[in-house]
């Protein structure tokens, strides 16, 4: 149900009235507070554009320091551009001239290489007269050395049947210092005047040595070089295996092996390639392996008993020492001698060395008539 409006009081009325006057937009106090909020809003405006321009200011300073940066960089790249051009060009023209040089020094490599093998092999060939005697003790040979061994060698090696023009061209310790009281004596080196007296010197004491200086025992070895006596070295093994085998062999000078079996002359330049024939034959196995560190295994022999155990050690015990005594002495003398020979790769065969053949069992022949020729070559 709806009731009706009821009419309003006069001081209701009023009141409306003066409150409707006082919003209007022509009162004072509307017109302070508009003019109050405008001045607020100017300020904060003012500021803004304050900051505005600050900043546009700023900008514009950093602009030109970065635009003349870049000047500077567009100036430098442009330098190194001419530079770079100019090296170019250079390079073109210099660009011959090296490869020239390239190829002249990769020749002269190749000739130096050479010339260092001829040189080795010359000095190798200057000592096939010499024999390096071990044992002698310290100032046994007073003041001359060459008669001395003269004597000796006539009296006690070749027992007085002294061959025709016999003598000993000179002979003189290896260069050093004395080794203290004690220790081994220097080698003795001596040059023979004729070949033939040092191939038999050397024979005898293959066969009959070694010879005795008072309580000293004498031995006697070729005059090699450093470098020839490690490529000889690395067939000791291989010598060995075919001495054990009844095998006839002989190392060539400088390191080449001969081998005579099945009535045929095999020669190899490495230890490698005379294991590979030893295992084609059935002498030698080869374990299975990796490939880099592939070693030889000799086949398995049954120790006999030492019945002379008694009675002092075997030969084959005496033959240990001797040997242990012999690289003791030799790693002495390496280790005294100021003279040493360059370090060479080893050269290729050559015809007269290898006989024209060129593989590593360089040739199969029929077995020729043998005839001697240096003590050092066989065995």
């Amino acid at each position: 149900m709806v009731r009706p409006k009821q009419p309003r009081s006069e001081p209701e009325q009023a009141a409306d009235q003066t409150q409707t006057q006082n919003r209007s937009p022509d009162s004072p106090d509307m017109m302070q507070l508009l003019q109050a909020t405008l001045e607020g809003h100017s300020k904060q405006f003012d500021k803004i554009l304050q900051a505005i321009q600050d900043t546009k200011t700023t900008l514009e300073t950093k602009i030109d320091t970065v635009a003349l940066d870049l000047g500077i960089l567009r100036a430098d790249h442009r330098k190194l551009a001419e530079r770079v051009t100019e090296l170019e060009s250079g390079s073109l023209t210099v660009q011959p001239t090296i490869h020239q040089l390239q190829k002249e020094v990769r020749d002269m490599a190749v000739d130096v290489g050479a010339l260092q093998r001829r040189a080795e092999e010359a000095e190798g060939r200057t000592r096939r007269n010499n024999i390096r005697f071990v044992g002698f003790p310290e100032k046994a040979e007073a003041k001359n050395s060459d008669l001395f061994l003269e004597e000796w060698l006539g009296a006690t090696v070749l027992g007085g049947n002294l061959p025709k023009f016999f003598s000993v061209e000179r002979s003189h310790r290896t260069p050093g210092r004395p080794p203290p009281v004690g220790s081994p004596a220097r080698p003795l080196i001596a040059r023979f005047l004729n070949y033939r007296d040092r191939d038999l010197i050397l024979q005898l004491f293959r066969t009959k040595g070694p010879f005795k200086f008072g309580n000293a025992n004498i031995s006697a070895y070729p005059d090699y070089t450093l470098e020839v006596q490690k490529k000889r070295a690395t067939f000791m093994a291989v010598k060995k295996q075919l001495n054990s085998s009844n095998i006839k062999y002989a190392l060539l000078f400088p390191a080449k092996l001969r081998v005579i079996a099945d009535e045929r002359v095999y020669f190899f330049l490495s230890p490698e390639d005379a294991w590979t024939w030893l295992h084609a034959k059935g002498l030698a196995t080869r374990p299975s392996e990796s490939p880099e560190e592939e070693r030889w295994h000799l086949p398995k022999r049954r120790k006999k008993k030492n019945k002379s155990e008694s009675l002092g050690p075997s030969e084959e015990q005496k033959l240990r020492e001797r040997s242990q005594v012999l690289a003791a002495v030799t790693q002495q003398q390496f280790d005294e001698n100021p003279y040493r020979v360059l370090s060479l790769e080893d050269r290729p065969p050559s015809e007269s060395d290898s006989g024209g053949t060129t593989g590593s069992v360089a040739s199969e022949t029929h077995m020729p008539l043998l005839t001697p020729r240096s003590a050092d070559d066989l065995g």
